[in-house]
Protein backbone atom coordinates (compact mmCIF):
# COMPACT_ATOMS: atom_id res chain seq x y z
CA UNK A 1 0.00 0.00 0.00
CA UNK A 2 1.28 3.45 -0.94
CA UNK A 3 1.58 6.24 1.66
CA UNK A 4 -0.93 9.12 1.21
CA UNK A 5 1.86 11.68 0.81
CA UNK A 6 3.52 9.66 -1.92
CA UNK A 7 0.20 9.14 -3.71
CA UNK A 8 -0.61 12.88 -3.58
CA UNK A 9 2.88 13.78 -4.79
CA UNK A 10 2.57 11.49 -7.80
CA UNK A 11 -0.87 12.86 -8.69
CA UNK A 12 0.44 16.43 -8.26
CA UNK A 13 -1.74 17.02 -5.21
CA UNK A 14 1.52 18.25 -3.66
CA UNK A 15 3.70 20.51 -5.77
CA UNK A 16 7.31 21.54 -5.26
CA UNK A 17 7.66 25.21 -4.40
CA UNK A 18 9.69 27.42 -6.66
CA UNK A 19 11.80 30.36 -5.53
CA UNK A 20 10.32 33.72 -4.74
CA UNK A 21 9.20 35.83 -1.82
CA UNK A 22 8.00 34.13 1.34
CA UNK A 23 6.40 35.79 4.35
CA UNK A 24 6.01 34.39 7.84
CA UNK A 25 4.02 35.87 10.71
CA UNK A 26 6.30 35.76 13.77
CA UNK A 27 4.38 36.07 17.06
CA UNK A 28 6.72 38.72 18.52
CA UNK A 29 8.21 40.41 15.43
CA UNK A 30 5.28 40.48 13.06
CA UNK A 31 5.55 39.66 9.36
CA UNK A 32 9.05 38.69 8.22
CA UNK A 33 9.90 38.67 4.50
CA UNK A 34 12.40 36.33 2.88
CA UNK A 35 13.54 35.53 -0.63
CA UNK A 36 13.61 31.79 -1.31
CA UNK A 37 16.46 30.54 -3.48
CA UNK A 38 16.71 26.88 -4.49
CA UNK A 39 19.79 25.28 -6.01
CA UNK A 40 19.81 21.91 -7.76
CA UNK A 41 23.03 19.97 -7.36
CA UNK A 42 24.72 18.71 -10.52
CA UNK A 43 25.00 14.95 -10.45
CA UNK A 44 22.56 14.67 -7.53
CA UNK A 45 19.08 15.14 -9.06
CA UNK A 46 17.29 13.97 -5.91
CA UNK A 47 18.86 16.70 -3.77
CA UNK A 48 18.16 20.42 -3.61
CA UNK A 49 19.51 23.15 -1.37
CA UNK A 50 16.83 25.67 -0.41
CA UNK A 51 17.72 28.90 1.40
CA UNK A 52 15.62 31.70 2.84
CA UNK A 53 17.50 35.01 2.58
CA UNK A 54 16.37 38.13 4.41
CA UNK A 55 14.52 40.26 1.87
CA UNK A 56 15.53 43.50 3.64
CA UNK A 57 18.72 44.39 5.48
CA UNK A 58 18.41 43.58 9.17
CA UNK A 59 19.49 46.23 11.67
CA UNK A 60 21.55 45.37 14.76
CA UNK A 61 18.51 46.16 16.95
CA UNK A 62 16.33 43.75 14.97
CA UNK A 63 19.00 41.03 15.14
CA UNK A 64 19.33 41.43 18.92
CA UNK A 65 15.55 41.35 19.35
CA UNK A 66 15.37 38.11 17.32
CA UNK A 67 18.03 36.52 19.50
CA UNK A 68 16.13 37.45 22.68
CA UNK A 69 12.87 36.00 21.35
CA UNK A 70 14.57 32.68 20.51
CA UNK A 71 16.04 32.26 24.00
Amino acid sequence: MQAPTSRCWQTQGVLAREGGERAFNHPAMGVLHYQQVSLSLAGWPDYRLTMLLAAQPVSVDDRDRRRRTRA
